[in-house]
């Protein structure tokens, strides 16, 4: 008595339950995508990036027009902004900021472009990015300290303009340390 086999084609069996896999996978990456926190770490920080932007950038155009900045002690935002501590090598201290705020607004959305992309390079850049985002946050932090300490012991003057930069620099930095040891 002959056996006879069935002939089995391995490669056929094996694509099916292969590209099953495949798409599961990738819809898996889609819900993780779509449920991200990260989004709402890129998005925190775009709005906070807006909010340093819009906060500097007054303070640097009250210091180049000379006008008054309205404050709730009517001479301590004055005082500070027209300190010799509100420039560095003759640039307005203000637009230091702004510009450290527009890197970490063009780093934000960067970001937030290529987080969809998976390969291998995209990876690497957006680690880079990440540190170069966590870098800024942290000169932009170790100076607010810097400025604080001069306001509060030099100055003798509190300006709420420069509070709400520094609040806004320590939430990003915040976010950005977080990002860093996450990745």
């Amino acid at each position: 008595m002959a056996r006879t086999r069935k002939p089995v084609n391995p490669p056929t069996e094996l694509k099916e339950p292969l590209a099953s896999a495949e798409l599961e996978e990738d819809e898996v990456l889609e819900e993780d995508l779509q449920n991200d926190p990260g989004r709402v770490f890129d998005a925190a920080t775009l709005l906070l990036c807006l909010v340093g932007i819009g906060i500097s950038g007054y303070l640097t155009y009250t210091r180049i027009a000379h006008t008054i900045i309205p404050c709730f002690d009517n001479s301590s935002c004055e005082t500070v902004n027209s300190s010799k501590y509100a420039l560095l090598l003759g640039i307005p201290v203000a637009t230091l900021g702004l510009l450290a705020y527009i890197m970490l607004l063009v780093g934000g959305i960067t970001r937030l472009v290529i987080v969809n992309r998976r390969n291998e390079e995209i990876l690497v850049w957006r680690w880079r990015l990440d540190l170069a985002l966590f870098l800024v946050s942290l000169i932009g932090i170790a100076f607010t300290v810097y400025l604080k300490a001069m306001e509060i012991f030099v100055i003798g003057a509190i300006c709420i303009w420069c509070v709400g930069s520094a609040i806004t620099i320590s939430l990003l930095f915040i976010l950005y340390l977080i990002r860093f040891l996450r990745n």
